[in-house]
């Protein structure tokens, strides 16, 4: 972070002029030094920039300004009043998001990065009904209520933290696959005719069966011609 200061050097009430006026900034995060001339009744204003970590917390410090210059052989040094000053936070948690997807099935990866100079937390909600749910699964693992996958997450300065989501619609395709694959084989392979028998006994005589009719009935269910049919019964 560049931080620009100025100092005022107000006008010289002094009638010689000062050769060299040495000035010392000097806080817990800056220590800068400058030289210059002021001539009599001159006045001046004075740039520094100062640099600091971004990732500096938010605090407050106190900064000391020295002037220092030299008369008759002897050092003449001037304080001026402290000066309070704040370091603010700034930045937030930005999210940037990266989906790989490919049939029946998609990986979501969400990045939350902390741009701020102080830690920040971020909440990740993801709704989504019971059926989604079963082939859904997010990391880190987070439990679903009421419909939501909640994540709450605490990141430090510039630290960066990923959610993966991945969504697999792979095994309800497959057992739909596999029944219909089922139906197919079934009407493809199954036996052309039905066979229905029955017998009805027309004529006993003192528990003895004496005639008895039996009735076969043949359906052909198939789209196709079944030229002959061999028809055997074993009568006990």
């Amino acid at each position: 972070i560049l931080i620009i200061m100025c100092v005022y050097c107000k006008h010289n009430r002094n009638k010689r002029n000062i050769s060299r006026l040495e000035i010392y900034l000097r806080s817990d995060f800056i220590n800068q030094d400058k030289i210059v001339n002021l001539s009599s009744k001159e006045q001046k204003t004075l740039t520094f920039d100062v640099t600091v970590d971004p990732q500096t917390a938010p605090q407050e410090d106190t900064l000391m300004v020295t002037l220092v210059t030299e008369h008759e052989g002897r050092a003449i040094k001037f304080e001026a009043p402290p000066v309070e000053y704040t370091f603010s936070s700034y930045g937030e948690v930005v999210p940037d998001r990266q989906i790989d997807s490919s049939f029946l099935k998609s990986t979501e990866a969400i990045t939350f990065k902390n741009t701020a100079n102080d830690q920040k937390t971020a909440v990740y909600e993801l709704q989504m009904n019971m059926f989604s749910a079963l082939f859904t699964s997010i990391e880190p693992t987070a439990a679903l209520k009421q419909g939501t996958y909640s994540l709450e997450i605490s990141l430090d300065p510039r630290e960066e933290r990923t959610i993966v989501v991945y969504r697999n619609y792979w095994p309800i395709f497959v057992f739909f696959l596999a029944i219909a694959l089922g139906v197919m084989a079934y009407y493809i392979f199954r036996c052309p005719i039905i066979l229905e028998k029955r017998a009805k006994v027309l004529r006993a005589s003192k528990g003895d069966i004496r005639d008895v009719k039996v009735m076969v009935h043949l359906v052909n269910r198939s789209s196709k011609t079944v030229d002959t049919i061999d028809l055997i019964d074993h009568i006990p």
